[in-house]
């Protein structure tokens, strides 16, 4: 397996070239290697007759970028498996080159706020929390309306808040909105929405 160094072109985002060092991808028995700068190479042959003998390539092919919503992955397949899986490119790096996930709950979090930047000097592990506070530094955190999972609007939170202060139940409000009753509680004691006023 060819662990050497290869200079790439300005993958780096600062426009000079960088000696791109390479490690396997784990789990994939050496048939996947990713790099410092977030690139993914293949070392699988395909095809019928190659898979059932564990074929390699004898040059790697270095993988396209699946473009998901948020961050870059990569396809891979494992012998014998029809399947594929797509893996997030910078967790993959963050397993290579930074270690193994600390424990359950990490996530992998970028330095630089942007999820597209899957080089190693830009990723770290954190805790969710830690995670949330650098998303929300750097701006790119969704909160309220700009999350997607969001339910109600700023105005339905305005809502809520002024018909429980008339009297309302918050039993109806939950009712009204489609929200638990939990809900509706953390909303009129700015616990959830707090900077809508």
């Amino acid at each position: 397996m060819d662990q050497s160094n290869q200079t790439a072109r300005d993958t780096n985002g600062e426009g000079t070239a960088t000696a791109e060092s390479w490690r396997p991808v784990a789990g994939t028995n050496g048939m996947y290697e990713v790099s410092d700068l977030g690139r993914v190479r293949s070392w699988f042959l395909r095809g019928y007759n190659h898979e059932a003998r564990g074929g390699r390539r004898q040059v790697p092919v270095i993988l396209a970028v699946l473009r998901a919503a948020h961050y870059p992955k990569a396809s891979l397949r494992t012998p014998g498996v029809v399947s594929t899986r797509r893996v997030p490119i910078h967790l993959l790096v963050l397993e290579s080159f930074v270690g193994p996930r600390p424990y359950p709950e990490a996530e992998g979090s970028h330095l630089n706020g942007n999820s597209r930047d899957a080089r190693a000097a830009n990723l770290c592990w954190e805790s969710p929390s830690a995670n949330w506070h650098r998303r929300y530094a750097h701006g790119t955190a969704t909160k309220g309306e700009d999350n997607p999972r969001a339910k109600i609007t700023e105005a339905d939170v305005r809502d809520i808040r002024a018909a429980i202060a008339a009297g309302a139940t918050g039993i109806s409000q939950a009712l009204k909105y489609g929200l638990g009753h939990t809900t509706v509680s953390a909303i009129k004691h700015r616990k959830l929405w707090p900077d809508v006023v």
